[in-house]
């Protein structure tokens, strides 16, 4: 832990014993991280070019199994609609990007995420069976 807060990593919460928060160094690491993959470089242009034809905000969402991220987001004027930030980690079954991912890969993937999150999937109303979920994945795939 020492080792951590002098390369500012960590930083010691004062007048507390043994609680820690993240340091400086996490912030530039995010910072370098965002300004420096070619995935969200590449991208920039293309979803502000979406943002300016439909006039609604575009994500860029990265899947990892059982949570997905927003690398990167491009808004309409000054619309901050969004429920989660860069980096916040979310459920695959919230969310409409995390859908138009899920829609876009095999049959067999999309069944295994249904059986990973049959009952949250039904909780928040989205689909009940495993048939309506991939009906629900192919309409989406269809739309775009």
């Amino acid at each position: 832990l020492k080792e951590l807060v002098s390369a500012d990593i960590l930083k010691r919460i004062s007048g507390t014993s043994g609680d820690y928060t993240l340091g400086s160094k996490i912030a530039v690491l995010d910072y370098i991280s965002h300004s420096t993959d070619p995935l969200v470089q590449i991208s920039i242009p293309f979803m502000r070019d979406i943002v300016e034809r439909t006039e609604l905000c575009c994500l860029l969402t990265y899947l990892n199994h059982d949570y997905c991220i927003d690398l990167h987001h491009e808004t309409f004027k000054d619309a901050e609609l969004l429920s989660f930030g860069r980096g916040c980690p979310r459920p695959v079954y919230i969310g409409a990007s995390p859908k138009i991912v899920i829609a876009h890969l095999s049959k067999q993937r999309i069944q295994a995420y249904y059986q990973q999150f049959s009952k949250e999937l039904a909780q928040v109303g989205f689909a009940q069976t495993q048939e309506e979920f991939i009906q629900h994945m192919r309409k989406i795939k269809k739309q775009g």
